[in-house]
């Protein structure tokens, strides 16, 4: 991925000089007349053209691409045949938007990275389940309660028990389909979790985790730094974290400052076996419901 960007710069700074030393040598109608069909910047576009089908980085190569209409992106004055003036201003534009969009590459690449070390199991399957059983109108009871609305405003932590098969699973999806509409409005997030007797991925502390973990690093670069550190300090991944290290980590990203509520919803922890004789993951992570663990003020836990 780093050769990747390294080439894109390279091809883009190529394509900058290019214009650059048009601008200078010549008018502005020179220098379109030269500019338009120019070998070398065909050339230079065509290798970066090239980049973009070797690596996902469409929209990168797309904004550096750009480079080539210098004369749109940058203030050029077109005044009888005067010499063209290109601001440094809207060249710093170009060259912050070309920055924006590789730190941007590279923090995807460095979260693809990162779910590829700890591979967290997917709980959106089971959301989907849940929700495809889910019938218009399901739980409004629940919704247009007290409890749910003190518990989304106040929190911190809300359990809901009932009976096995009572549907407590399609009350969970719809609980996280209504938090969403919160998280697509910017003023919250949400990371879930699916415990599944049938899915042996689904069953224990550490996957909770690191699901956990890698749904909350997404949230800001705040959270994704902390499990980057995490990932460098364990030989850039190649050593697996103890769960008492992730749940450190879970309890960073839940203490940053200023980042609003964020909720994080978990079904079925009684299907969580606990052949150990150690607490269940409930009473590890969260403490249990006599005695609820110390949440951070902004966290809503379910």
């Amino acid at each position: 991925m780093t050769d990747i960007i390294v080439k894109i710069m390279v091809e883009v700074l190529g394509i900058l000089a290019i214009a650059t030393k048009e601008m200078r040598q010549g008018s502005t109608k020179a220098y379109l007349k030269k500019v338009v069909g120019r070998t070398d910047i065909e050339d230079a576009l065509g290798r970066l053209d090239k980049l973009t089908h070797d690596e996902v980085l469409m929209a990168t190569a797309q904004v550096l691409k750009l480079a080539h209409s210098v004369n749109d992106k940058v203030n050029i004055i077109i005044d009888d045949g005067k010499e063209a003036k290109a601001t440094s201003k809207e060249v710093k534009v170009i060259m912050q938007q070309t920055e924006n969009k590789v730190d941007e590459a590279k923090r995807n690449q460095l979260q693809q990275d990162l779910r590829k070390w700890l591979s967290p199991p997917d709980p959106s399957t089971n959301h989907n389940i849940a929700r495809a059983s889910h019938h218009s109108g399901t739980a409004s009871w629940f919704f247009q309660g007290s409890i749910f609305k003190e518990w989304k405003s106040r929190g911190p932590l809300l359990w809901v028990h009932g009976k096995p098969g009572s549907g407590k699973s399609i009350l969970c999806s719809t609980i996280i389909q209504d938090i969403e509409a919160m998280c697509e409005a910017g003023i919250a997030f949400m990371a879930y979790f699916y415990f599944d007797f049938r899915d042996a991925n689904k069953q224990n502390r550490h996957n909770l985790l690191t699901s956990l973990l890698t749904q909350l690093s997404t949230r800001s670069n705040h959270t994704c730094d902390i499990l980057s550190n995490l990932y460098s300090s364990h030989n850039n991944g190649g050593r697996q974290p103890s769960d008492d290290v992730l749940i450190h980590c879970l309890k960073l990203m839940l203490s940053i400052p200023n980042q609003g509520p964020v909720y994080i919803v978990l079904d079925a922890l009684d299907e969580c076996p606990n052949t150990s004789g150690m607490p269940s993951p409930r009473e590890q992570v969260y403490g249990n419901r006599d005695r609820p663990a110390q949440l951070p003020r902004q966290c809503r836990d379910l």
